[in-house]
């Protein structure tokens, strides 16, 4: 979802407790509906959601305002997952931690 140009302000940003509650099925699906409400495509199903990863520097960008301080999670929507990818393009693995 990050891929796209504003998403964050729009549906993360003060909405930790969509992301984190479950939905009548069990399941977190917060994300998946704004996803496919923003694109009209169902992220599990349709192979164009591929074409996304272009903007993958833009999902960094965005990522990097979400929380990423691994000690502090707990009720909150988290990622750190851009820092590693961003190592990756940088060719940073000194930046690389599992």
């Amino acid at each position: 979802m990050l891929h796209l140009e504003g998403a964050y302000e729009e549906f993360v940003l003060g909405n930790d407790e969509k992301f984190l509650t479950m939905d009548g099925d069990g399941r977190y699906s917060y994300a998946y509906q704004c996803l496919l409400q923003k694109t009209g495509m169902n992220a599990k199903k349709n192979s164009r959601i591929g074409l996304l990863a272009d903007n993958c520097l833009l999902a960094i960008r965005q990522e990097k305002l979400v929380n990423q301080d691994v000690h502090s999670v707990k009720g909150k929507v988290s990622s750190n997952i851009g820092k590693i990818i961003e190592a990756i393009i940088n060719d940073e693995p000194q930046h690389l931690s599992f």
